[in-house]
């Protein structure tokens, strides 16, 4: 019998991952590294396999499942992943650093509130939201789901909004799982006016071949439905139907046949191009005013004081600001705000 190569096993194995935040850049981050000849990402975006504390059938649970997703590793000398809502988790950033001590880990953060209008936009479009004024779906949180079974979302953390915007409670989460030597910050503003010099960036932290470049078209860019009827079942159809189907086709197959196949072409053809709506002033200065404070205290953590001015926070009064959250309000808090429907 030969030798076993414990290089070769540890190959297998995701050395990377690109923890979020959503509505960052990190489907067309996944889209271009997975691009370059010496790094492997899976074909499967967001298996969201650590983070204990938001579960979903829909996520790669099993480690086995997990790690067969980079059985198709070869000569990369780079092995990663992508899943958005790792920064968010509570316990992601522990979870990781136990599965892989030395792991790099790439973070690319926006202003919340812009970051918070295109997310917004994203889940009405894809049938995950159906309150469409986003001051209302703000304060709606996932409380609106407690107890629910019918018209309850897959993964209801998803629309927890408030909490998802506080940014700097999720980097400090991640700063104390690893040294500073294996997190590397992209800002989204620097990567949407220079993506290769952001690209670059990533591939020498990476210890990949910085030289090479992707077409760097566009991914993902903002869309509406046509039937937001239709949008709402694709993403989540009758409970019934989801229990036989996940008790009659295994889990990888029935990703491949209806995640990857049926639900994707039936929710593109419900889907076309358009711009994100605007955000109300009110909306807009309600959120300013929430992450005032948290904004500033980010900026400390990643080194980079500039992004209070470049996102408009110099200007906002620290005590209306927020004191940060890490998950929405409960709507028991709100006295006299209604939890809507979804």
């Amino acid at each position: 019998m030969a030798d076993h190569d414990p290089a070769a096993t540890r190959q297998k194995r995701p050395g990377f991952f690109l923890v979020g935040a959503p509505k960052c850049g990190t489907t067309a981050m996944h889209e271009y590294l997975g691009a370059h000849p010496e790094v492997f990402m899976p074909r499967r975006k967001e298996p969201h396999h650590f983070g204990s504390d938001i579960r979903s059938p829909r996520f790669v649970n099993d480690r086995d499942a997990y790690l067969a997703l980079f059985d198709g590793v070869t000569t990369e000398r780079a092995v990663g992943e992508a899943s958005v809502f790792y920064l968010f988790s509570q316990t992601a950033a522990a979870e990781i650093a136990a599965f892989e001590p030395r792991a790099r880990i790439l973070m690319m953060l926006r202003d919340p509130v812009e970051l918070l209008r295109s997310l917004h936009t994203h889940n009405v479009a894809n049938g995950i939201e159906d309150i469409t004024d986003m001051g209302v779906a703000l304060d709606a949180g996932i409380d609106r789901f407690r107890g629910r079974v019918v018209g309850r979302p897959a993964i209801p953390e998803f629309l927890d909004y408030l909490g998802i915007g506080h940014l700097a409670d999720q980097v400090a989460r991640f700063q104390a799982a690893f040294s500073p030597e294996q997190i590397h910050y992209v800002i989204y503003d620097d990567f949407a006016q220079d993506p290769a010099g952001a690209y670059e960036g990533i591939l020498r932290f990476l210890g990949v071949d910085p030289t090479f470049r992707p077409s760097f078209e566009r991914v993902n860019a903002a869309r509406r439905s046509r039937s937001p009827l239709l949008a709402r079942w694709l993403h989540a159809p009758p409970i019934g139907l989801q229990r036989v189907v996940r008790a009659a086709v295994p889990g990888r197959v029935r990703h491949r046949l209806w995640h990857q196949g049926v639900r994707r072409a039936i929710s593109r053809a419900n889907t076309q191009q358009a711009p994100s709506p605007p955000m109300s002033p009110q909306v807009r200065e309600r959120l300013r005013r929430e992450y005032a404070s948290d904004v500033r205290r980010l900026a400390e953590l990643i080194g980079r004081p500039d992004i209070v001015r470049r996102w408009g926070y110099e200007e906002v009064p620290l005590e209306a600001a927020a004191t940060g959250r890490t998950r929405a309000a409960s709507a028991a808090d709100r006295p006299g705000q209604p939890i809507v429907g979804g």
